[in-house]
């Protein structure tokens, strides 16, 4: 169904139901819009979608059913509610243009499953310079293709980060917190834009699928609880840094002992990658031959394990600064190839 015409005042415009709802007037109506049901509404520009809150409740539970469609490049103010009670799967889908999503996004409910932010455009860039707040939100939210921007704050301290289908995603905020970051597609890149942009409490995954992409610092510094490949996972990602000075991978904090055959490597911009471990009594363990850093590492706490030729890059062995050696706090230097943990 298209409707053309022009709604205002003060109501609402619910789409529910099946099928596919397209606005293409200019709208005022200041009483939100809602999607429900298991259809989706498209527009054209953010002048179609009124000037309340957009509410996403839809009943899909798999793909790819998007919910929102924008089929050109626009700005949306409008705060965004994705209602997430149960295994619902809400998708918002950008097809050509540059877009921003300035308004706030908030995740509400306890719901498990996938909440979807897709730029499909290979040559686009989505900006989404609104907060994303899901404070119970159990599930994930997936960026997926193209090119996105994460400016606002990210917390979701129950919920993971999920980069899925290959794009860029670089995250320029600070003071974010979710629960873990996944990597579960080809060619998918992470971009830091900040010192510790990515939350530093949130152990990164990667699965058997996530080949060819992996983490740029692009010359920042960042802390994480350590990285592991899921169970029968020997994907060749990297955690590496494209940018002009030297970049810090600080792992502390680990809550597991972690095995992960991610390469580190210094990138193509000129600058270093430095290693330092730093989590009293785990083990982060290093399992990829093809490992190129240069900057250095540093183990202060914990067991930095090399499971692999070259895992350590191109450098001498590790200083152990302030090094113990026994007790809690001691910090070791081990080979073990073959050896693996979560």
């Amino acid at each position: 169904v298209t409707f053309s015409g022009n709604i205002n005042g003060s109501g609402s415009v619910t789409q529910s139901g099946g099928g596919t709802l397209i606005l293409s007037g200019s709208n005022g109506h200041s009483g939100g819009t809602l999607v429900t049901g298991t259809g989706m509404l498209q527009v054209a520009s953010s002048a179609a979608l009124g000037t309340g809150t957009i509410t996403l409740q839809t009943a899909n539970t798999g793909l790819p059913n998007t919910v929102l469609f924008l089929t050109s490049g626009m700005t949306i103010s409008n705060p965004i509610v994705l209602s997430q009670p149960n295994a619902n799967r809400n998708i918002i889908t950008f097809n050509s243009g540059n877009s921003t999503l300035s308004g706030p996004i908030t995740i509400t409910g306890a719901g498990n499953n996938v909440n979807v932010i897709s730029n499909n455009s290979g040559t686009s860039r989505l900006t989404i310079s609104g907060n994303i707040t899901g404070t119970a939100f159990a599930g994930s939210v997936s960026f997926r293709g193209g090119m996105i921007d994460i400016s606002g704050t990210v917390n979701m301290p129950g919920a993971g980060f999920d980069l899925n289908s290959s794009g860029t995603t670089t995250v320029q905020s600070t003071g974010n917190v979710w629960n873990y970051t996944s990597f579960n597609a080809t060619n998918n890149a992470l971009r830091v834009g900040a010192n510790d942009a990515l939350a530093t409490n949130a152990v990164v995954q990667f699965a058997n699928a996530a080949t060819g992409g992996g983490i740029d610092l692009n010359g920042f510094n960042q802390s994480l609880p350590g990285f592991y490949n899921t169970t029968g996972s020997t994907s060749a990602n990297r955690i590496y840094n494209n940018g002009a000075g030297t970049s810090t991978l600080t792992l502390a904090g680990l809550g597991a002992d972690r095995w992960s055959s991610a390469a580190l490597a210094d990138g193509t911009g000129g600058g270093k990658l430095a290693l330092v471990m730093n989590s009293v009594g785990r083990t982060q363990t290093l399992a990829s031959a093809t490992s190129n850093y240069s900057g250095g590492t540093t183990i202060l706490a914990g067991t930095l394990a090399q499971g692999a030729a070259n895992a350590l890059g191109l450098q001498p062995s590790p200083s152990t600064a302030a090094r113990s050696t026994s007790g809690a706090s001691a910090s070791r230097w081990v080979l073990c190839p073959g050896r693996r943990a979560a």
